[in-house]
Order: C-alpha cells, then sequence, then structure tokens
C-alpha cells in the first residue's frame, strides 16, 4: 500500500480525527481505512480529549474552530503523540461549554482540503506535517499564519508518553 520508497511517519498505526463535519469525518475515515490505519472519528474537541485518554492515538488530525472565532477564521494542526504537542497541551483544561460559531462561507472546505493534504502525507509517508505548528488561516484578508506549538510539561497526555507509559 504504501508506494516503493516511502516510509510510513508511525510504527503503530491508529489515527484519531476530529472533525464537527461528518461528510469531512467520512471522507478522512474512508481513505485512512482504505490504507490499512485504524480510525477513531469524534465531532468535538471533549470527545478528542476523552478518546486520547482512553486509547492514546498514534496521530491525531484535528480541525479547529474554537470559541469566539466568527466563522471567518480557521485552524489546522496534526498531532503524533511523543512526536509533537497535543490538544491538552494546546488548550489544558476542560472545553468551554459554549455555542459554536457561525460557520460562513467556503473556509470549512478549506480547512478540510488542509485536513486532507496532512492525511495523505501520513498515508504516503511525506514529510512536512503540521507538528508542532497551528496553521491560523483568516479568511476575511485570506492570510495563513503558522504559530509554534510547545510541549507542556504538565501535560496530563504527553507526560506518561514522556516517561514511557502509554496509560494517559
Amino acid at each position: 500500500m504504501t508506494p516503493a520508497g516511502r516510509k510510513r511517519v508511525m510504527a503503530k498505526e491508529h489515527i484519531l480525527v476530529v472533525d464537527d463535519e461528518e461528510n469531512i469525518l467520512e471522507l478522512v475515515k474512508y481513505n485512512l481505512t482504505k490504507e490499512g490505519y485504524g480510525v477513531t472519528c469524534v465531532a468535538t474537541g471533549e470527545e478528542a480529549v476523552s478518546e486520547a485518554r482512553a486509547k492514546t492515538p498514534d496521530l491525531v488530525i484535528l480541525d479547529l474552530m474554537l470559541p469566539g472565532v466568527d466563522g471567518l477564521d480557521g485552524m489546522v494542526s496534526t498531532f503524533v503523540p511523543g512526536r509533537s504537542p497535543c490538544l491538552e497541551c494546546l488548550f489544558p483544561g476542560p472545553a468551554p461549554q459554549k455555542q459554536p460559531p457561525a460557520i460562513l462561507g467556503p473556509l470549512p472546505g478549506l480547512v478540510a482540503s488542509i485536513q486532507s493534504l496532512e492525511a495523505l502525507k501520513i498515508i504516503l509517508g511525506l514529510e512536512g506535517l503540521l507538528l508542532g505548528r497551528l496553521l491560523y488561516i483568516r479568511g476575511a484578508p485570506l492570510t495563513f499564519k503558522e504559530i509554534e506549538i510547545k510541549k507542556n510539561p504538565d501535560c496530563v497526555i504527553c507526560r506518561p508518553l514522556r516517561e514511557g507509559r502509554d496509560d494517559a
């Protein structure tokens, strides 16, 4: 399945996909499953943290739409436990219980396309994943900004991985 001369990014093969759009979850899951990956799909950040605590995934593909964002902005990052900061490092503590922002125009499609590109890079064993980086997209002026994400030394999910345990 992996093209000759290309290595898979992961030794294990369980991927957690987080997106609030059912059709995007189905598309990403279909393609990753077809390539032999085990895939768990969830629709909220709270479910993602719960799933990651229950069974540490080898990779997280995440669509971030945060409270306070007007629907014209979007964020994308890729998380690989042990190799990059995790969702809990980025947003420690429980998820806020707020209504999601209105989603306007084509920005969700742009974010989904970037997520699909990240999934393809994983499938094909390509480099350049958004590990330790958050791609912030501002829709109105159409600008892109990369923000570095650092591991939180006190992270309840990453700390057990650093200490050689998988009981996060």
